[in-house]
């Protein structure tokens, strides 16, 4: 028996009890050991005698390293191992982060990779994880996702290009409270998102990134259809991996305005995320959603669809591209936390208390809904009223918005 405070283990010795005669014949040629001896214990696997059982220390058997070189081997092995990036393919400035988040940090810069078609440096985003447990479970349930559905759409993608995975040496400064792993993402467009487009000086353009009629008043139908119809391709792409977002919301929405692909819309962050195909559904009690945009049951249920939670999500994005007067971030939030949080976060029954004057709101806010509830927007009333219900079983699914009248007359 091997005494676990003092000694290293080696391969060689067998498992299981071992004489003081077979563990000098290992241990021997690695150098001096110590033994100290103890009371004897009964050998069962011999019926005469008994044998003395020792506690070994070898010190000698491994070189001592210093930290600083401990720690590089261990870089090293990691790098093997968990086939790294090479640092030196990337030229990025660590300690300057490009945006940050609750949960990690977002830097760009570029990267060359040795094997590739290209030759020149291709711009990269790197997001590191902040430096706890929490951080790490977002990072590598992130990984996980990112994977997963780079190794199932080659072409065409509803997302950035995964690249693979970045070990920051510890000779490279980085910001403080923030992890030395990063994941790497070929960038596309300039990194703004849908959040940065559904402004009142911006509007016009998102709709003609979308291929849709400017008309913006009263009720902007056309654009409130032309990011139904993206956002639902995005998350039945997503579904079709087994993945559940549930952190979809205009910030986690990138814009590429003139996409070689075609889809102009594509979804990042997927820290929250949930891979319902997995046996144990990986990433299912670790989220971290908007308020805002969190459908109403909050959490994945196992006995409840799971794959409407991220309806829920959408219909408040395309209600607030629809309406001029949810356009601002803060009066959506309003919107959701005095009116649909009191009607059990049921547009229908939200839209009736505000036109009946039980539920108090602004007039602009009013007469919006005033005119979404007319018979010339009825088919977008129709699908919000089927996205935004509190149980996921009265909720649309993705294919059922995709198969709507709104899409089928906007997209013929």
């Amino acid at each position: 028996m091997i005494d676990s405070g003092t000694a290293r283990t080696t391969s060689a010795i067998p498992e299981r009890l071992c004489t003081l005669e077979e563990v000098s014949s290992v241990l021997a040629p690695n150098g001096p050991i110590s033994v100290r001896c103890t009371s004897t214990t009964p050998d069962f696997r011999q019926t005469g005698g008994r044998r003395r059982m020792a506690f070994i220390t070898t010190p000698h058997l491994l070189p001592r390293l210093r930290k600083s070189q401990h720690q590089n081997a261990v870089s090293k092995r990691r790098q093997i191992v968990a086939n790294y990036l090479s640092p030196a393919s990337f030229h990025i400035n660590f300690d300057t982060a490009s945006t940050n988040g609750n949960f990690g940090a977002v830097f760009f810069g570029q990267y060359l990779d040795p094997v590739s078609e290209y030759t020149t440096p291709q711009d990269v985003v790197v997001k590191c994880p902040i430096a706890s447990d929490l951080g790490r479970q977002l990072y590598n349930m992130e990984k996980h996702t990112n994977v997963k559905l780079n190794s199932n759409f080659s072409t065409d993608q509803r997302f950035p290009e995964y690249i693979g995975e970045l070990l920051i040496p510890r000779d490279v400064p980085v910001i403080q409270g923030i992890s030395r792993l990063g994941l790497v993402w070929r960038k596309i467009g300039t990194g703004e998102t849908l959040e940065d487009f559904i402004t009142t000086s911006r509007i016009t353009q998102l709709a003609s990134i979308l291929r849709v009629s400017g008309n913006m008043r009263p009720v902007r139908r056309e654009l409130a259809a032309g990011v139904l119809r993206e956002l639902c391709l995005i998350v039945r792409d997503l579904q079709l991996c087994g993945i559940v977002h549930r952190d979809i919301k205009p910030e986690n929405i990138l814009v590429v305005p003139n996409d070689s692909g075609g889809t102009p819309l594509k979804a990042i962050d997927f820290g929250s995320s949930c891979d319902w195909k997995t046996p144990f559904k990986k990433g299912l009690r670790l989220a971290t959603c908007d308020p805002v945009y969190m459908a109403p049951e909050k959490r994945l249920d196992l006995f409840k669809p799971a794959y409407r939670f991220d309806v829920y999500s959408i219909g408040l994005i395309v209600l607030r591209c629809a309406l001029p007067n949810l356009t601002e971030s803060k009066a959506l939030s309003d919107f959701v936390s005095n009116g649909l949080a009191k009607c059990r976060f049921s547009f229908e029954r939200v839209c009736s208390a505000i036109l009946s004057g039980r539920l108090p709101c602004s007039e602009a806010v009013r007469q919006d809904i005033k005119a979404l509830t007319s018979p010339q927007y009825n088919d977008l009333y129709a699908v919000l009223a089927t996205m935004l219900t509190e149980d996921p079983n009265d909720r649309a699914n993705v294919d059922d918005c995709l198969r709507s009248r709104l899409l089928q007359s906007a997209f013929v």
